[in-house]
């Protein structure tokens, strides 16, 4: 992983597709330029209602606006929360791509749950 990879994460209770993933974080960066507070999606077979849940999450030395989406996949329904870090945002405009995601599932522990209260 280099200086420039961003790391974002995310915690849901359904299986997303990387697309659907990408197309999550599209949509965030859309609310934030336009100051959205909460946002209806559909993305391919994937359709929700994504709310910013706050300005700033701090997470590993940086941080970002948290967001949660209630979420309808081709495999069910489920709910989302993500980080959108600033460095990604700052990058922008540098043409930097999507970075890795940490994901963590509902068995993570109360460490990682403690993170989103």
């Amino acid at each position: 992983m280099n200086q420039r990879t961003i790391i974002f994460l995310m915690t849901a209770n359904i299986y997303l597709k990387e697309e659907i993933r990408e197309a999550l974080i599209e949509t965030a960066v859309s609310m934030i330029r336009s100051n959205d507070e909460k946002l209806s999606f559909k993305i391919g077979f994937a359709e929700g209602l994504m709310h910013k849940k706050n300005d700033y999450t701090p997470f590993m030395g940086d941080g970002g606006p948290l967001f949660s989406a209630e979420i309808e996949t081709e495999l069910g329904k489920g709910k989302v929360k993500f980080i959108v870090p600033e460095r990604y945002l700052r990058a922008l405009d540098d043409g930097i791509e999507l970075g890795e995601w940490l994901h963590l599932d509902d068995n993570s522990g109360r460490a990682a749950k403690a993170q989103w209260n």
